[in-house]
């Protein structure tokens, strides 16, 4: 047969009873709490209290945004369920404070007429000795009060639960990817970087190499761009022929400048050496002048013979090549005349009226050449009065020549 057991009761004064047999119950009438005697001390009981939540509403005005409540008095925003006209406001429109009783402030003042509500939550707990739980899956949980951000952790060498830093001995990891982490300290802006050995602390801001190639350290002016100077990739201005060479700029080998010693006077100059010389282009050697003279012209060669003043460029069948404008060619049977053009042909200069190149001036080309004016000596068959006179100057003077017809 089961027997009840009744606490022995105590009187409703202040406090719990300071002596109890081992396994001795006893009552306080004053507020119903529950007491047990135990080996060394005696221990409160306290029965379960139920997690739910204490709610207080409030009505907006349009201007307040500060509001009191009753429940729960910590701050964690997470704590609190908050709705503004039926609407549930997440913890970045409020925040709480734990002063005159608790405080919620709202970020924007709710509109007016609209209901307030705010529910503290209420954590439930258990009945049972101070509350403290002294074991864990049948392992004893030491009494080493923990510090900010630590955990639970397992500790074979005290076979109990004891309060660890998250990473474990002091919360320095010791490896990463199963290779050691140095113990060097970081400076500012410094990242993990593997050197072969370790990781350690190194610089990631600055690139030391691109495509296995070393990057200079020196500094780039506005505009530059990297670019390769056959060694290493060094900041340089842009390769693009039409910038004027700068006393004092950093070139390197492939940088094309224009050298303008004058207003009229403009040379192109391509960089050899890298250099940021105050000499100019053609007094340094630095720099090589760039030959700008076209070799060839619609695809045929410019002959290389200088011209003289009042020269004209035409092709001669092999070249384009200097010839004077006023003087008249001889015949050439390898030039494709065009209307126009005028011959020195057998003593005759003669007109082209139609194109053709393989056949002399002359009677069986009659109708590509037209016979101008031609110098013949001897005596003239029509010994008749010439029908005009025409005045000839020549390098020994001037004189009338009769033209018969």
């Amino acid at each position: 047969m089961a027997f009840p057991i009744i606490p022995k009761k105590r009187s409703g004064a202040s406090g719990y009873p300071t002596t109890l047999e081992v396994g001795e119950l006893a009552v306080n009438t004053l507020n119903g709490e529950l007491y047990l005697g135990g080996d060394s001390a005696v221990m409160l009981l306290n029965g379960p209290v139920a997690a739910g939540t204490t709610a207080t509403e409030h009505t907006g005005d349009g201007t307040t945004t500060a509001f009191t409540f009753a429940g729960y008095n910590g701050t964690e925003d997470g704590g609190y369920i908050v709705s503004v006209g039926g609407i549930d406001q997440p913890p970045s429109k409020y925040s709480i404070t734990n002063t005159a009783g608790g405080t919620i402030t709202f970020v924007e003042a709710p509109v007016s007429g609209e209901l307030i509500s705010i529910r503290a939550l209420v954590a439930g707990s258990g009945g049972g000795g101070s509350g403290d739980a002294t074991s864990l899956q049948g392992r004893d949980i030491a009494t080493t009060a923990p510090t900010d951000g630590q955990v639970l952790t397992w500790v074979d060498a005290e076979l109990k639960w004891a309060p660890q830093d998250s990473a474990g001995g002091g919360g320095n990891a010791t490896s990463l990817q199963g290779v050691n982490v140095s113990t060097t300290a970081p400076n500012n802006g410094q990242g993990l970087v593997y050197n072969g050995t370790d990781w350690a602390p190194g610089d990631i801001g600055n690139a030391t190499e691109l495509q296995s190639t070393p990057i200079s350290t020196d500094t780039p002016s506005t505009g530059n761009f990297l670019k390769f100077d056959g060694t290493e990739w060094v900041p340089g201005n842009q390769n693009a022929g039409g910038q004027k060479w700068v006393a004092g700029t950093s070139y390197v080998p492939g940088d094309i400048v224009v050298y303008q010693p004058s207003s009229i006077v403009k040379t192109l100059f391509v960089c050899v050496i890298a250099t940021s010389d105050s000499e100019p282009p053609g007094s340094s050697t630095a720099w090589v002048q760039v030959d700008a003279n076209a070799i060839s012209l619609q695809g045929q060669a410019i002959s290389s013979t200088a011209p003289v003043t009042g020269n004209l460029l035409r092709f001669d069948g092999t070249n384009w090549a200097a010839f004077d404008g006023y003087a008249i060619p001889n015949w050439s049977s390898s030039i494709l005349y065009a209307p126009g053009d005028n011959v020195w042909y057998n003593g005759k200069i003669w007109n082209c009226v139609a194109p053709i190149s393989s056949q002399p001036p002359g009677p069986s080309t009659s109708g590509s050449w037209v016979e101008t004016l031609g110098i013949n000596s001897g005596t003239p068959s029509n010994q008749s009065t010439p029908a005009t006179w025409v005045n000839v100057q020549t390098s020994a003077g001037q004189g009338w020549i009769p033209i018969y017809q």
